[in-house]
């Protein structure tokens, strides 16, 4: 009977029929500890075997196992939650800390956290106005609603579609060639980092690369108060288009573990799934 039951909540979630990208096995939620502030994923380690848990307002970060369903808290940091970076091994976290100073201007400082070693946090960079993730990359930002390139120090305006636009969600692709971002009324795009080669994604908003020509967003609609549905999509450059998720549950801002073929999501109730895929 237990199994029964298993059988159809699973059979629920799960998407109906369409083109074929990436296969998937399961999807379930995940026991993710309360929090009065909300709860959103901000992470998930290249392993899959762990997330990183922030608040809606992007304040801390929780590390939670996934196996073990154990929780450590990392930092309390405002802005911690905001695009933290997972090193390849999964073994140390770089994440912004913002305060305020005495002149009343925003700071951001880099720290980073070795999950090895229980001690303080070590500085990668001290607190300046525009703060950019430390990267042996080519690293793409956002500064006044443009989108920005930064590349052996030096950084400059990118925004392939004209600086008229507005731009969010930018990522760089596992390989270093290609940009994917986020044109606000517009659509996803993605594009060299020369501003050629550009693909229109459509409607694919918070996108991640999930490969080199794979990329994973949500399709999320509104009444113009709150949001009444939203999917996981898969996405091919070449056009090739996947929902992940059913209509039963409103699946929100996707974080991908290509290497475990995992994925994790949100959804306004505060509820964590994860979606394993065949690898």
């Amino acid at each position: 009977m237990k199994k029964l039951l298993l059988f159809i909540i699973v059979s629920m979630l799960l998407p109906p029929v369409s083109a074929q990208i990436v296969g998937i096995r399961s999807i379930e939620r995940l026991a993710v500890p309360p929090c009065d502030e909300g709860v959103k994923v901000s992470a998930i380690s290249p392993q899959g075997d762990y997330v990183l848990l922030t608040t809606a307002s992007n304040k801390g970060l929780t590390q939670w196992t996934i196996s073990t369903q154990e929780s450590r808290l990392l930092t309390q940091a405002q802005g911690a939650g905001y695009r933290p970076v997972i090193s390849p091994d999964g073994s140390r976290i770089a994440y912004r800390k913002q305060q305020i100073d005495d002149n009343h201007l925003r700071m951001t400082t880099i720290n980073e956290i070795d999950l090895a070693n229980s001690g303080s946090p070590r500085q990668l960079r001290a607190p300046s106005r525009n703060a950019i993730e430390v990267s042996d990359k080519p690293v793409l930002s956002v500064k006044n609603r443009q989108l920005m390139l930064t590349h052996d120090g030096v950084t400059s305006v990118f925004s392939p579609n004209g600086m008229q636009e507005s731009y969010i969600w930018p990522s760089l692709s596992p390989d270093g060639t290609r940009a994917l971002y986020y044109v606000c009324g517009v659509g996803a795009f993605s594009c060299r980092l020369d501003g050629t080669e550009m693909v229109s994604l459509g409607t694919l908003r918070a996108p991640q690369w999930y490969s080199d020509d794979i990329v994973v967003g949500m399709n999320d609609v509104d009444d113009g108060h709150e949001v009444i549905s939203s999917s996981i999509v898969a996405m091919t450059l070449d056009g090739m288009r996947q929902t992940l998720t059913s209509d039963n549950v409103i699946a929100m801002f996707p974080q991908v573990a290509p290497k475990a073929a995992r994925i994790v999501f949100t959804t306004p109730d505060d509820e964590v799934f994860l979606i394993q895929l065949d690898k």
